[in-house]
């Protein structure tokens, strides 16, 4: 680069490297994407099965299509700077075709766009729709939390008695969100602690944006007759702020998340230092009492056991399950939907054993389902039902199931007990304003696990494991 500026400017023979440049992705693009077609064809034959059709090739070539439209992007963009492809003048023939590229990849990026709020505008539209049906107007009790007594009675009367609650005070002494980053003008990681951006982190991949759940017997060729089959997300690592630029790749089609991310593990103090507990709920800690201490022994003392940070950029869906963890749910940036079913509700959601298959995927967009990858042994985790829309014929008892429908807004915490069966809908927002190419959506939650203080159920004598 040096070697082609001088006082900071472009010179001639840097337009003339970039105007070359330009020429060979326009003139080599067709005979490398002819070649790469005629290689796939010829290995369909003995390709792995595949999701949609797709050949193993398929990833290469998408992956080549966006370097190359990439470069003929930035390279247009400097051309045009440097009025070699202006309005004023006559443009080479080259220039108008790379002019046309540009403008072709900025329509397909604006449609994609428009997709992607219509999909957020399609999970809004069925939350509105299931308010008006909803049945069951229980309401889960919202209060603050203001003081050690008061968090001592808050442990005794929802905590040991394991009911939910809403805290609206919770993160009043958060500072994770540089809320004087968020704006228009905004760079997608101006919001974080900036020495994150280089962390690595782990990040789930899905197709439709459901993770963890099941999947119809006829998608691992097992058969309509075939219990649903366990399918976990498969999961890649990447840094942090590839994972933003991501979520900002309107020609990306999967769904990725970052889910149950440990912040220990991954993000550390940058991120823990900025979402304290409540002094309350410090107080409460088993960690906060040594042997030595004084106090009333008859108060209960909990275990906290990790923290999680979850980040997605599209609707996602954590299908009908529960967890042995008392949780505390913080929403910060967009919205979440939670059904919530009491625990003695068990026999009426259809745990049932069924067979794990392991989704492989590679980039981009590419999900892989093998027969022989399914494990026939029974694993139970989550529930059968579809609860947007369930299936009577095959799940009667759900008719009898009680769900409490929960909106959590940012700012809002959700104390969920243990044992509560939840599935839980995430509605991403705009972060930093709207219209440019900075704007970003985000949905963004803390959780806090703590070792359960009561086991309602014998869920293993109503399942029979």
């Amino acid at each position: 680069m040096y070697l082609f500026t001088r006082n900071g400017q472009p010179t001639g023979p840097m337009q003339l490297a970039v105007q070359r440049a330009v020429q060979f992705c326009i003139a080599e693009w067709d005979d490398v994407k002819n070649w790469l077609s005629i290689r796939t064809a010829r290995s369909k034959s003995t390709a792995p099965a595949t999701v949609g059709g797709k050949g193993p090739l398929s990833g290469p070539l998408k992956t080549i299509q966006r370097v190359v439209a990439s470069v003929l992007a930035a390279g247009y963009e400097l051309l045009t700077k440097l009025g070699m492809c202006g309005t004023n003048t006559k443009p080479p023939r080259w220039c108008k075709l790379l002019r046309d590229q540009v403008v072709r990849r900025a329509a397909g990026q604006r449609l994609v766009k428009r997709e992607r709020q219509a999909e957020i505008d399609r999970t809004s539209q069925k939350w509105s729709e299931r308010e008006a049906s909803f049945t069951n107007r229980a309401k889960v009790p919202r209060l603050a939390v203001r003081s050690e007594a008061e968090g001592r009675q808050f442990i005794r009367e929802f905590m040991e008695k394991n009911q939910p609650a809403i805290l609206s005070n919770f993160q009043s002494q958060w500072t994770l969100i540089n809320s004087a980053a968020v704006g228009a003008e905004a760079e997608a990681q101006e919001w974080l602690p900036k020495e994150l951006n280089s962390a690595i982190v782990r990040v789930s991949v899905s197709e439709s944006g459901r993770f963890d759940g099941p999947e119809p017997a006829e998608l691992w060729g097992l058969g309509s007759q075939s219990a649903d089959v366990l399918v976990r997300p498969p999961a890649t690592y990447m840094f942090l702020h590839h994972f933003f630029e991501l979520l900002q790749d309107a020609s990306v089609s999967e769904t990725f998340y970052l889910e149950y991310l440990a912040l220990h593990q991954y993000l550390g103090a940058p991120v823990t230092d900025r979402i304290p507990m409540p002094a309350w709920l410090q107080a409460s800690l088993k960690s906060s009492h040594s042997a030595g201490s004084t106090g009333d022994n008859s108060d209960t003392l909990l275990d906290h056991l990790v923290t999680n940070i979850w980040i997605g950029g599209r609707p996602t869906t954590s299908p009908l399950h529960y967890d042995d963890y008392e949780n505390f749910l913080c929403q910060i940036v967009g919205e979440k939907e939670l059904l919530l079913f009491p625990p003695s509700d068990l026999p009426f959601l259809y745990y049932e054993g069924r067979p794990k298959g392991v989704l492989q995927y590679s980039f981009p967009g590419n999900f892989t389902r093998t027969k022989s990858s399914v494990d026939s042994r029974g694993v139970v985790f989550g529930s059968s039902v579809n609860v947007d829309e369930p299936d009577f014929d095959r799940h009667p008892l759900y008719k009898r199931a009680k769900a409490i429908r929960v909106v959590l807004a940012p700012g809002d915490t959700l104390y969920l007990p243990a044992f509560w069966h939840h599935e839980v809908q995430s509605r991403p927002s705009d972060m930093f304003g709207g219209g440019d190419r900075k704007s970003m959506k985000l949905n963004i939650a803390v959780n806090f696990w703590f070792a359960n203080l009561t086991a309602p159920v014998d869920e293993k004598a109503i399942l029979g494991v």
